[in-house]
C-alpha cells in the first residue's frame, strides 16, 4: 500500500527578506544534497534567531526532520503549522501527519489526520486517496489485521513497541545533550499512544524540567 507524500520546501517570508530568501535556497540545496543536519541547522536559525515563527518555517523543519529518519519530530513541527489559519498549507501537514502515523502502525489515528487534512481543503485529492486506502486497511479481516498492526495500548502491561522506540530515541537524544528534542518527541507520542504517558510519563516530565534548565 503506498501513501502519497508531499515534501517539497514552502516559501519563506519574514522580516530579513534578503537573508531569509538565501537560507530558504541553501535550505532547499541542503535537502538536495541530502544534508539534512546543515538543512536543520538553517532552520532553526529562522525560526530561534531571526524570530521567524511561522507555518513556513515549521513545515519546513518537519520535512527535514522526515527526510533524515526523525519521524516523531517531524510529526511534532507538522503539528504546530494546525496553530495557523493558513488552510492549504494545513491540509498539507495534516497529509504528513497521517502518512507518518500510518508507517507507525497507527492506523485509527492516520485516518483522522486524513479526515482533518480533507476537511481543511476539500481539493486535496492526495489525502483523499490515502483516506480511502486507510479505510480499507483498517476493514481487513481481523486474523489479517493483528498481523500487520501493533496490538492495542491496553492488551497488555508493557509499553507498546512504538513507545519503546520513542524512549530509545530519546535516550539517544539526552546523551547528546538535546534534551528539548527529546522532550518534544515524548511529548508528541503521548497524543498516539497512551502507554507513552503510562510507562514514560515520569522520565518525560523529568526531560521537560532538563529541558528548562537547559535554556537558563
Amino acid at each position: 500500500m503506498i501513501l502519497v507524500l508531499f515534501l517539497s520546501l514552502i516559501s519563506i517570508t519574514g522580516s530579513d527578506i534578503s537573508l531569509s530568501n538565501r537560507l530558504k535556497k541553501e535550505i532547499g540545496e541542503a535537502l538536495e544534497a541530502k544534508q539534512y543536519e546543515v538543512a536543520e541547522k538553517k532552520l532553526y536559525y529562522l525560526k530561534d534567531s531571526m524570530k521567524i515563527k511561522s507555518p513556513e518555517v515549521f513545515y519546513n523543519l518537519a520535512t527535514a526532520f522526515y527526510q533524515k529518519g526523525d519521524k516523531i519530530l517531524a510529526l511534532a513541527y507538522y503539528d504546530s503549522v494546525s496553530g495557523y489559519q493558513d488552510k492549504k498549507m494545513t491540509s498539507r501537514a495534516e497529509q504528513q501527519i497521517g502518512s507518518i502515523l500510518f508507517e507507525e502502525n497507527k492506523f485509527q489515528a492516520s485516518l483522522q489526520a486524513f479526515k482533518k487534512s480533507i476537511l481543511n481543503d476539500p481539493l486535496n485529492k492526495d489525502s483523499r486517496y490515502n483516506y480511502e486506502l486507510v479505510k480499507k486497511k483498517i476493514a481487513q479481516p481481523e486474523q489479517q489485521q493483528q498481523n500487520n498492526e501493533s496490538p492495542p495500548p491496553d492488551s497488555k502491561d508493557e509499553p507498546s513497541e512504538f513507545a519503546k522506540s520513542l524512549k530509545k530515541q530519546a535516550d539517544e537524544l539526552v546523551d547528546r545533550k538535546e534534551y528539548e528534542k527529546a522532550h518534544t518527541i515524548m511529548i508528541e507520542g503521548m497524543k498516539y499512544d497512551e502507554t507513552v504517558e503510562k510507562f514514560y510519563g515520569d522520565f518525560t516530565k523529568r526531560l521537560g524540567e532538563v529541558s528548562e534548565i537547559a535554556k537558563t
